[in-house]
């Protein structure tokens, strides 16, 4: 991966339509490596295998996909691209991915069936998807990583979870996650999040008046305001 900054670099083209191609990423060898960590750790849910337990070798694998977004930005060419396309390269279209295997763990774990208070995965994908964000907060700093591509994973790929999560989940996105928004992104990652679950503005959520939602959305919001209103806003 280190090798493949070049303009020429399959990983630096423009991503195909991902709705047309059932193979989808497979002819981008680094998509094996990250499919195969997804699918190691859906298989330890769903099995109740909590993996930093099986050896010590395996206890700090937090910034596993992090580590491939960190390089995956370094290696970013952005001359003559789009940066408001959905996925302007392939590197776009991977990292997409990164979270997306992100996003199944919370949803899995977040299942009756596999949730344990116990285990290591309250926090280890938290932690996760905390570190691959910062190293889009870094990418977007650099000119590479777009503000909507930045509101997108944190909506579809976190905060969605977040809104239907049991407690213990929502604790752990808010002190591993949400804390961590810079402040000039909180305004456009709210705005676009609180529109497209609620319908209200992030204007509205400010003033602790959300119109009209259910009394478990009013909880939830109510969560939320008073969370980044007391660790964000103020700090």
């Amino acid at each position: 991966m280190r090798n493949q900054h070049l303009k020429t670099s399959i990983y630096n083209q423009r991503h195909y339509n991902p709705r047309v191609r059932e193979e989808e990423g497979f002819d981008l060898p680094v998509y094996y490596h990250i499919r195969f960590i997804g699918i190691l750790y859906s298989t330890s849910i769903g099995e109740k295998v909590d993996v930093s337990n099986l050896s010590n070798r395996y206890r700090s694998m937090h910034s596993i996909y992090s580590n491939m977004v960190s390089v995956m930005i370094d290696n970013l060419n952005v001359e003559g691209i789009n940066l408001e396309d959905e996925y302007p390269t392939n590197y776009h279209w991977l990292i997409s991915e990164i979270f997306t295997f992100n996003d199944n763990w919370l949803s899995e774990f977040n299942e009756e069936r596999n949730f344990s208070p116990e285990s290591s995965y309250n926090n280890f994908i938290t932690m996760s998807l905390s570190y691959c964000m910062t190293e889009l907060y870094k990418g977007f700093d650099k000119g590479k990583i777009s503000q909507q591509f930045i509101t997108r994973m944190m909506y579809y790929h976190i905060l969605y979870n977040y809104f239907q999560s049991r407690d213990k989940i929502k604790l752990a996105i808010e002190t591993d996650i949400i804390i961590e928004i810079p402040e000039v992104h909180l305004e456009p990652i709210f705005e676009f999040a609180l529109d497209e679950k609620f319908a209200i503005s992030y204007r509205v959520f400010v003033g602790g008046k959300y119109g009209l939602v259910s009394e478990a959305e009013t909880e939830v919001l109510n969560r939320l305001h008073d969370f980044i209103e007391e660790n964000i806003t103020n700090r």
